[in-house]
């Protein structure tokens, strides 16, 4: 229920742990991480705009997990970053 674009990862050191997951994507055995992350109400994109401030001052936590970028076409049109913006 959360959009890519409004996603960090967490610096505080009590939430940089993260667990490994074994989990199968169509019929390819891949490994997944879990990791805590922050959802927040960013800024909308401008134009031809490479990088933005993070806009919200109300973070939640929220569990990420991270798919292998091999296996990301898995399930149709879905979001995908290579990049996440840390908070």
């Amino acid at each position: 229920g959360v959009s890519l674009k409004d996603v960090a990862l967490s610096l505080d050191a009590r939430r940089r742990s993260f667990t490994i997951e074994p989990a199968t994507i169509g019929n390819t055995p891949v490994r997944t991480l879990t990791v805590a992350g922050l959802a927040g109400q960013n800024a909308p994109w401008q134009p031809n705009q490479l990088y933005r401030e993070l806009g919200s001052n109300t973070w939640r936590e929220i569990a990420l997990k991270l798919v292998p970028y091999y296996a990301w076409g898995n399930r149709g049109d879905t979001e995908m970053s290579v990049w996440l913006p840390t908070k």
